[in-house]
């Protein structure tokens, strides 16, 4: 037989309470704000477009929220990793937080998912670079923390991508936006 133990109000109260605090800390209200401290320079949005432009750098674009246990992790190995130290002083390090960004800069990336940390690479004047992914078919701009090696390869092609690639990748893009457009314009 199961009983039911009746409390008194006042006892009911104090557990209605209770569990309303507990639901509010779970939903991440009070969480801390990840921290960017360690040997790699990070910048935020327009200074870091700023300066790829600039120095002819490639830009690695991390996309996170504080709410995220895998952005912290990756997080982690972002600090952490002499590789991709090395690798960042090649690139621009950019990191916009999409639970508090501009939204017009969270939906222009928002075609590679909404899912979080997600690393975009783009060209020095700040296209998107499309064939530079993770090794995850379901998630190709997730690097998974575990897996240092896959973001250090990717980083390896993104660097590349700065100096003189760089205004040779411009350049074709831009032969073919003007083909494009004459195509539109109906020439």
């Amino acid at each position: 037989m199961v009983r039911a133990t009746v409390w008194p109000r006042g006892r009911s109260v104090a557990v209605g309470v209770a569990a309303a605090l507990c639901a509010w800390a779970w939903t991440g209200e009070a969480r801390a704000e990840i921290r960017f401290e360690g040997p790699i320079h990070w910048n935020e949005w327009a200074a870091g477009l700023k300066q790829a432009s600039a120095k002819k750098k490639a830009v690695l674009l991390l996309l996170y929220t504080d709410s995220c246990p895998k952005c912290t992790l990756l997080g982690e190995v972002l600090k952490s990793n002499k590789d991709v130290h090395k690798l960042a002083s090649g690139l621009v390090m950019v990191h916009v937080n999409s639970g508090t960004a501009p939204m017009d800069i969270v939906h222009r990336f928002a075609r590679f998912g909404n899912y979080v940390p997600r690393i975009v690479f783009l060209r020095p004047d700040g296209s998107t670079v499309d064939d530079i992914v993770s090794n995850n078919p379901g998630f190709p701009y997730y690097y998974q923390p575990s897996r240092p090696e896959f973001l250090i390869a990717s980083m390896q092609k993104a660097k590349a991508l700065g100096g003189a690639a760089a205004g040779k990748a411009a350049g074709k893009d831009k032969r073919h936006s003007k083909a494009d457009a004459g195509k539109r314009a109906g020439g």
